[in-house]
């Protein structure tokens, strides 16, 4: 910086940085009271969460016991859920090659949509937040947000193969 400005006075900012904490991360793991199958599990899931949607991707029969969740977009996180940590994972989305790679690994994938998974999130991480002991010395007022729109239709039913397909001329 000095060397690029050398006529000026540079003023540095220095701010800690705090790593989290590696045995907490950023997601939930929990066990179910009793096993279901991927495709049954899925279904709850949605309708837990209040979503209009909700997809998997894995063996419908897949037995579900061990469920890990990471709301929002799992992303490449979902590479550090493991047949040990879980038999499935929770998310709001995910790409497919992040999927495909989950199901190759033997986990199975659940995912409601990006809103609906933040929903479920917020009010529980503002409980968490209200318990944190450095949190708890400024007077705060945490309010969860909770109306996450969510930007997809969903379409269900046949194909109307009529509105695919090109038209064919006709010849004489």
């Amino acid at each position: 910086m000095r060397h690029a400005h050398p006529y000026d006075e540079v003023a540095f900012d220095v701010f800690p940085v705090h790593d989290a904490d590696p045995k907490t991360g950023l997601g939930m793991i929990g066990t179910l009271p009793l096993k279901t199958d991927l495709r049954s599990f899925c279904h709850d899931v949605r309708s837990a969460c209040g979503a209009a949607f909700a997809s998997f991707a894995g063996d419908a029969k897949k037995a579900v016991k061990k469920v890990a969740i990471l709301t929002g977009s799992a992303g490449s996180t979902a590479a550090c859920v493991t047949k040990n940590v879980a038999d499935v994972l929770v998310t709001g989305e995910l790409s497919y090659h992040h999927a495909i790679d989950a199901v190759e690994r033997g986990i199975g994938v659940v995912a409601v949509g990006h809103a609906a998974s933040e929903r479920i999130f917020a009010p529980k991480f503002c409980e968490w937040l209200q318990t944190d002991m450095d949190l708890s010395k400024h007077p705060l007022e945490l309010i969860p947000y909770t109306e996450f729109p969510e930007p997809w239709n969903v379409v269900v039913g046949s194909v109307r193969k009529k509105h695919l397909t090109k038209k064919k001329s006709k010849t004489r």
